[in-house]
């Protein structure tokens, strides 16, 4: 039998003793993470935009926002708990999947904030330096 065959059937049954409860979670220390960036409160985003949706394209923008800022919240408090790495089940640290996902999410929120903004009040008409973020900050 080849080495990662071996490796393979290792990890797959470390990681079944780990679910059954005949082994003990194989993280000894999580190292914690504390997010300085403040939430973004749904209810601020939702009537700063209410009177301004015009067509169903702004609408589906933003709908779509709306849905990632639950995701945001969501990698946020996964992140703190579970922490910046993770050990899978043979003791290999790795990043936790939640630091890529939280990553994605914000570039994603960020693209359809200033698209969603840029429909509403094209460039042209944009003059005044604001933060478009910090509207909707708890």
């Amino acid at each position: 039998m080849s080495s990662s065959n071996e490796y393979y059937k290792e990890y797959r049954r470390a990681e079944r003793d780990v679910k059954k409860g005949n082994r003990e979670d194989m993280i000894d220390s999580k190292s914690e993470i504390e997010f300085k960036s403040k939430d973004i409160s749904i209810a601020q985003f939702k009537k700063y935009y209410k009177d301004k949706i015009e067509n169903k394209e702004q609408e589906y923008i933003f709908n779509n926002c709306l849905d990632l800022i639950v995701l945001i919240a969501d990698s946020k408090r996964n992140l703190e708990t579970e922490g910046v790495y993770i050990k899978n089940a043979t003791g290999t640290i790795k990043v936790n999947p939640a630091q890529k996902e939280l990553r994605e999410n914000l570039k994603a929120f960020t693209n359809l904030l200033s698209v969603l903004h840029n429909l509403q009040e094209p460039t042209e008409v944009e003059n005044k330096k604001e933060n478009r973020f910090a509207k909707f900050a708890k």
